[in-house]
């Protein structure tokens, strides 16, 4: 058996920090955002992650005389950063890794630039404290878990982009009162809305096909749906498949 200092442990030349922020390099002179306990992920009980307050990534970076764009910030770049409280995302990012900001509990506000086209799964969760989002146009799909567990989301509009919501997208989501679902959305994934206790109201699009097991599972505040005139789905694994065609 023998002991070492983790903290006496350096980055490989693809690793460096710059103004706080911990980069890794991918290709062609681009690189992307990653955890400043990098590469000891999760270790927890070793490190604590130097990621605190306001955090503004930059679109652009300059290490040895070379300049990197900043177009990825990588599985759970910033999980369980607790003291994070504001973070800025360039629009030069095109990717938002899983788990990337997973247990930001002191995170507040988010806007997701127009160049992210996915929210990965669990990009989000556990960020009790985050009470608006604000996603573009650009993203086509919502990741399962991905804003699961925060629990002060009051506002959400999902975009005419989106064709999928995934499985447990928004479970949990206590505080979200209204949801209007728009007609690019083709499926909406099992637990998807479960749990979310405050929704009131819900508008299903006019597009929508399948509509899995326990969507709105324990929305016990839902008193209005309204259910377009398509053919759609319902799945549960205690009934059979039914369909509707109207109204209610």
């Amino acid at each position: 058996m023998f002991n070492f200092d983790l903290s006496s442990l350096g980055f490989s030349d693809d690793e460096f920090e710059i103004d706080g922020i911990y980069y890794s390099k991918i290709k062609n002179n681009s690189v992307s955002v990653v955890s400043s306990n990098w590469p000891f992920l999760c270790c927890v009980n070793i490190f604590e992650s130097d990621y605190i307050g306001a955090i503004q990534i930059p679109a652009s970076i300059t290490h040895n005389n070379t300049i990197y764009s900043v177009i990825k910030i990588n599985d759970s770049a910033f999980e369980g950063c607790k003291k994070l409280s504001k973070i800025t995302i360039p629009n030069s990012v095109l990717e938002i890794g899983r788990n990337a900001f997973k247990g930001c509990i002191s995170l507040r506000n988010l806007v997701i630039p127009n160049s992210i086209t996915q929210i990965k799964d669990s990009a989000f969760e556990g960020c009790e404290k985050l009470s608006k989002i604000t996603i573009p146009n650009s993203v086509l799909e919502i990741g399962r878990n991905a804003f699961k567990d925060c629990i002060s989301l009051k506002n959400l509009a999902i975009p005419e982009s989106i064709t999928q919501i995934n499985d447990s997208a928004f479970e949990g989501c206590e505080k979200l009162s209204k949801i209007t679902i728009p007609n690019s959305v083709l499926e909406i994934g099992q637990n998807a809305f479960k749990d979310c206790i405050s929704l009131r109201n819900l508008t299903i699009s006019e597009s929508i096909t399948k509509i899995r097991n326990s969507t709105f599972s324990c929305c016990s505040s839902l008193t209005n749906i309204t259910i377009p005139n398509s053919h759609i789905v319902f799945r549960s694994p205690k009934q059979p498949k039914t369909t509707r065609n109207n109204q209610t």
